[in-house]
Parts: structure tokens; C-alpha cells; sequence
């Protein structure tokens, strides 16, 4: 008899959100009214020679107004499609519930509503409801985007709306529902975070006048001592995309667990091959898995409230320092195997987080570790040091703090035999790398000659990530399926032009805003007449960002999977922009940027040419910034307020326009000016 495994061939849920090019598509949900500074560095103009930009902003700090004028032979006239004003309402926690664009007229004047986006809040979201002005004040939702109580980007519904039968029309939905808090997907462990927290995802499309709707759910079921974790997919369909088919899912795979007597804990899987031992705080005494054991012994009563779906799940750290605080703070953890044994015992200070830690391996000698950490906490270094060498782990974080990479570097102490080298702690190893696993594909990513059964598909080669499962059978490959991404290692730099905005709501939206919403990858299937892969989903573009030399390079790739065009950022010995290179066929464009010093404004130069080297454009922009105060409004919280005069004073400010009591090496404001710290 001849057996099939059973596959859930599903496109990623979500097509992504427009990008916008300025701030009115930046989140509601993300604005408050917060206790600011009394003084915070904004820029208020731009002034160039075919083009100027000016700003005002309300007492929170967000932007009021956009007025954008062109140069048209020698006269400046107002861009109405680029210039704005905007109203914000705050409630009385301070959350910010509407906001309203208005577009301007030729004299800069206040004109026509032209977009309104509403905060609600139901039992289980944040909904943000956008709604476009078609016709001079008639609102029509355009769209809606809801957040779980995590903040994580959940579902976006698409409408349209009939002008002829005056009806409004749900298109579209996009879902995906996870059981806890998702990192930014340039996180060193996102993929396997994501597949541990992900219990649901769909997405309906329009089919003529029904909707095809595809669907992959996780479900954990507690029963007769035994928790059974099954995933199971659907393809079918429906009459409208609100509308979930009750029946008709297919479950392609199936785990079960045995518990403990209160039925909190697993203590075995269903062949044995992985088992747990608790104490009476619900914290493992012992894991073993893959004839490795594991023991924990604890600093203290302190315990966190898993549940048995994340208990079952492999470690992956949303940042590094929690691969050996995940059950609570260790005062030792030990591995065994038949060929050796290791123990760590930790050593605190004032903190809740370790200090150092004594590693005791009877393979080899001992060694100390010490860790440091960054200004939010965590983990910045790891140094083990033994007799012979010394390895210093470092980890890497993009600037919004996400942990994205680790680099590790070995330096012997002494001229030793080459063929011997220090032994890596098994322990050691699993805190100092991220759980993504890095292999080399095999040909055709499958191996048929491989024993009957299902086979992952899990590598990165640097520039793709390759995620995915097949099945053999008597030596063939039966079906598989595979998802293709980018693979990322650095972000892009913050740009000069912004350096002295509000953080809370920058100038320009960010490109990683809507991120999680826009990873589209590109799907394979295994055809079994073709005995190869076949494409069955792709993006329309995707971005690729990393490091090159000592430059930072973004690739953007097509459907095809060809680098369509590319930006080369230069930085100069602090880490700031200097250059955006930006290349596409024969057009090249370069924008240089320059600090001046002493002075209050940066200068931005354009260089555009063609292959052959003539020359097309030239423009010089011009920086300006002040001093504004803002208030903490307690009073009259509804209302909008206006700037306030500035207020001098000798504090100093980093470049995010952000007090600074104690001030690094680096490049600081006070009193309108910039100042070097040594």
C-alpha cells in the first residue's frame, strides 16, 4: 500500500501595505500624548533651490501641517499634492483616537477633508479604520487594520465602494493570530519565533463573485492526561470573506505529550525520545533530549507561567541573555552526556541579571565567563576565558534594538599544536548563537535516498533562507513544499536629513514600519510528474539589506529573483550617512550629505546622472532647526495645542533631540549648536 504525506502548500498570508511617503500613514495606535522634555530640536525647514518643506507641530510633538512649494520660473508655488494639515484627538489616557487630514489650497489655505483614520478597541483588538474622502466630506472605509493585545500586526481588511449602487464592499482579508509578542523580522531567531507563535493564518481573495480562502491553523488540546498539538490547513470556497468554513480542515501532522498529574506540565513525547522532570514552581529540574540531559537549579523562587504549548517548543530567545533565563535565574545549569559532563554556576550583583559565571568541563579545563550589557539591558558581551584562550562574543543590535547578529572572535594565549584547539562548551555554544541553523543546500534540496518519512527543508546560505518539508517514499520524493526569503544582516541607516525629528512620529514612515505585514517569500511546490519544483507564489519585490566592505548595500529584488536596482549607504568614522548611492540600469544618483559645524542646519547635495556621464540634475538643500517646548497636557486633553516659544537653557541633547545627563564621546546640541564630547 502506497503512502502520501500530507502538506499545507500555503502562500504567506500577506501582501503587505502600501508604503506612504509621509506621515500620514504612520500608526494611530502608536501615538500618545507623552510627558516630553521642555525642549526638543525639530527641523522646520528645508530649503532648496527648486524645492522647499516646512513643518509645524502641535504641544505633543507631532506634526500639524506640511507645506511644500516647487520653483516654476523663478516663482514658488504651493505643491497641493504634497502639502497637509492634520488634527489629532486624544482621549483621556492620553491614546490618540482620530485623526483627520485636510488637503490645502493654492493659498495654503485649509480645504477639503481628504482622509480620516479612527482608533477602536474591541475585546480582543485595536482596530485602526481608514476612510478616504471620495466625494468632498463623505467618508468610505478603505481599509482596516487590527492589532493583538501584543501589538503585533494582525489582520488587514481591503474594501471598495460602489459610487453607482452607494455600496461599500469587504474584499479582502489578510490574518494571521500568534500567542505572544513577535520580534521585528530582522531578529536573529524571527522564523522560529514566528512558527512557535504562530496558531492561525489566512488569507481570502477575490474569485468573481466568491472569495478562495486558504488557511493554516495550530491547535493544542488537553484530554485524558495526554496534550495533543495538531496543525491542519483548508483550501476552500466562500461567499464572502467574512464567512470561515466550519468544516473541511486537513490535519497533515500531529503531536501528543504525556502531563504530570495536574495536567500543567508534559513529561514525555510520544516515542519517548524527549522528557521533563519539574519542581513544584512549574520550572524543569531536567530535560533530556537526544541522549543529552539537562539539570537546572534555581537563585531563586521566582517563576514564569508557561504554558504547555511553549513549554514544548524549542528555546528560541527573543534576546540572547534569555537562553539561560528562560525558566527563571539559574544558579547552575549542568549537561550530561556519555561522554562528559558541564556545569555552569552563576554569580550575581545588584542586578537581576548574572555577572559572571565559573564553567566546570571535565573534557577540558575550567573556564570563567563574563557578561556586560547594553544601556536597555541585554546581553552585549560574553567572554569566556580558560588557560589557553579567550572567546568574546558579541552581540549585535540594529537601532531600534533588536538583536540581529552575533560575531564571535577566538585569541589564543600561546603557540600551541595546530591540530588541537580549545573545546566549546555544548553549553556555551547553545547561549553564544542564535537557534537558526546554517547548512549548505543539497541538490535539488531533496535526497531521495533517504528511509521513508518527511524531511525538513531548514538552511541559510547568507543571501536566502530556506524553510520548508518533502516526503520519500521507496526512494522517491513524493511532494515537499519550500518558502524562499531574503536574507537580511544590517539595517539601513538612519538618515541625516531626519537626525533632530520627533522620535515618537518621524518626518518620513520608516521602511520597517509595516515589515511584518509586507514578508512575502517565494513558494515552491515538489511536482511529482516533473520530479522538480515548480513556482507557485511570488512578491512583487522584496529587499535584501547588508553589509559590504565598509559600506551598507540594499539590494531590491523582482519577481525573477534579479537585483533590479541597489543603494550603496557610505559612513564616515561615526557611524553617520555621508552617501546614498543609488544605482538602476544606466541611472545613477547620488545624494552627499555634510555637517557643518557650529551651525544649526545640515546641507544635502543631488548629483543625477546617466551612464556616459551627462549630467542631469544638481540640487542643494538646506537643513534648519529650532528649539521647541512642549508641555505634558493634562488639562483640556481633547484639544490640540499650538508651538510654544522656544526656552534656552544649557542641557544637552543627542542627536534624537533627547536630554543627556551624562553625555558619551560623540556629537551633542546645546544652544543651537553642535558640540564634540571627547
Amino acid at each position: 500500500m502506497k503512502h502520501h504525506y500530507l502538506f499545507a502548500f500555503l502562500p504567506v498570508c500577506f501582501a503587505g501595505i502600501a508604503q506612504a511617503d509621509n506621515i500620514r500613514r504612520t500608526h494611530l495606535h502608536s501615538l500618545k500624548v507623552h510627558p516630553l522634555v521642555e525642549e526638543r530640536i525639530m527641523l522646520d525647514s528645508i530649503k532648496g533651490d527648486t524645492y522647499r518643506k516646512f513643518y509645524t507641530y502641535n504641544d505633543q510633538g507631532y506634526i500639524t501641517s506640511v507645506k511644500v512649494f516647487g520653483n516654476n520660473n523663478g516663482e514658488w508655488n504651493l505643491d497641493m499634492g504634497e502639502s497637509f494639515e492634520q488634527d489629532f484627538t486624544f482621549d483621556a489616557n492620553g491614546r490618540c483616537t482620530k485623526r483627520i487630514v485636510y488637503a490645502l489650497n493654492e493659498l495654503g489655505e485649509r480645504a477639503d477633508t481628504t482622509e480620516k483614520v479612527v482608533l477602536e478597541v474591541d475585546d480582543k483588538y485595536t482596530w485602526e479604520k481608514h476612510y478616504d474622502y471620495q466625494n468632498p466630506n463623505t467618508p468610505c472605509l478603505s481599509d482596516a487594520i487590527a492589532y493583538d493585545r501584543w501589538g503585533n500586526l494582525t489582520i488587514e481588511d481591503g474594501y471598495t465602494y460602489n459610487p453607482s449602487t452607494k455600496r461599500l464592499k469587504h474584499t479582502s482579508r489578510t490574518e494571521e493570530r500568534y500567542t505572544g509578542k513577535m520580534p521585528r523580522t530582522n531578529h536573529c531567531n524571527y522564523d522560529k519565533i514566528r512558527q512557535n507563535l504562530r496558531t492561525y493564518s489566512a488569507t481570502v481573495t477575490p474569485n468573481g463573485t466568491n472569495y478562495d480562502f486558504s488557511a493554516l491553523k495550530v491547535e493544542g488540546k488537553v484530554t485524558g492526561g495526554k496534550y495533543t498539538r495538531t496543525q491542519s490547513y483548508l483550501n476552500a470556497t466562500v461567499a464572502r470573506p467574512s464567512s470561515v468554513p466550519g468544516s473541511g480542515w486537513t490535519t497533515f501532522r500531529t503531536e501528543t505529550y504525556d502531563l504530570n498529574a495536574d495536567q500543567t506540565r508534559p513529561t514525555s513525547n510520544a516515542d519517548g525520545s524527549r522528557t521533563w522532570e519539574w519542581d513544584a514552581l512549574g520550572r524543569p529540574t531536567a530535560i533530556v533530549e537526544e541522549e543529552v540531559t539537562t539539570k537546572y537549579t534555581y537563585e531563586d523562587n521566582n517563576a514564569p507561567g508557561y504554558t504547555i504549548d511553549e513549554l514544548i517548543q524549542p528555546d528560541v530567545p527573543f534576546y540572547p541573555e534569555e537562553a539561560f533565563l528562560r525558566y527563571g535565574r539559574p544558579r547552575s545549569i549542568e549537561s550530561i552526556t556519555d561522554g562528559g559532563r558541564e556545569i555552569m554556576v552563576f554569580t550575581y550583583g545588584d542586578h537581576l541579571l548574572p555577572e559572571s559565571a565559573i564553567l566546570t568541563d571535565d573534557m577540558a579545563d575550567e573556564g570563567k565567563i563574563t557578561f556586560t550589557y547594553n544601556e536597555d539591558g541585554h546581553l552585549a558581551t560574553m567572554v569566556l576565558t580558560t588557560n589557553d584562550c579567550e572567546t568574546v562574543t558579541t552581540y549585535v543590535y540594529d537601532k531600534y534594538g533588536t538583536w540581529t547578529d552575533v560575531d564571535e572572535e577566538m585569541r589564543r594565549f600561546e603557540a600551541e599544536d595546530a591540530n588541537q584547539s580549545p573545546t566549546r562548551s555544548r553549553l556555551l555554544s547553545n547561549l553564544a548563537k542564535p537557534s537558526l541553523k546554517v547548512a549548505r543546500p543539497t541538490d535539488g534540496l531533496v535526497d531521495a535516498s533517504q528511509p521513508n518519512g518527511i524531511y525538513a527543508i531548514h538552511f541559510n546560505d547568507g543571501v536566502w533562507q530556506y524553510e520548508g518539508q518533502y516526503s520519500v517514499y521507496d526512494h522517491i520524493v513524493e511532494s515537499g513544499y519550500y518558502h524562499q526569503y531574503l536574507v537580511s544582516n544590517a539595517t539601513v541607516p538612519d538618515n541625516p536629513e531626519y537626525n533632530y525629528t520627533d522620535p515618537i512620529a518621524p518626518l518620513e514612515l520608516d521602511d520597517d514600519v509595516c515589515v511584518d505585514m509586507n514578508i512575502l517569500p517565494w513558494s515552491f511546490r515538489w511536482s511529482y510528474d516533473k520530479k522538480n519544483w515548480e513556482l507557485r507564489d511570488s512578491p512583487d519585490y522584496a529587499y535584501r539589506t547588508y553589509t559590504d566592505g565598509s559600506n551598507i548595500r540594499r539590494d531590491l529584488y523582482n519577481a525573477d529573483q534579479e537585483v533590479e536596482s541597489y543603494n550603496v549607504y557610505v559612513l564616515d568614522e561615526q557611524q553617520r550617512l555621508t552617501e546614498n548611492q543609488f544605482h538602476s540600469g544606466d541611472t545613477r544618483r547620488t545624494d552627499s550629505y555634510v555637517y557643518l559645524p557650529e551651525t544649526d542646519y545640515i546641507e544635502t547635495h543631488t548629483l543625477s546622472t546617466q551612464i556616459g556621464g551627462s549630467l542631469e540634475q544638481t540640487e542643494t538643500r538646506h537643513y534648519y532647526y529650532s528649539k521647541h517646548s512642549y508641555t505634558d497636557t493634562t488639562t483640556d486633553i481633547e484639544s490640540v495645542g499650538v508651538n510654544k516659544p522656544a526656552i534656552r537653557n544649557h542641557t544637552l541633547y543627542n542627536l534624537q533631540g533627547q536630554p543627556v545627563k551624562t553625555p558619551h564621546r560623540g556629537i551633542y546640541i546645546q544652544g543651537n549648536k553642535k558640540i564634540f564630547v571627547r
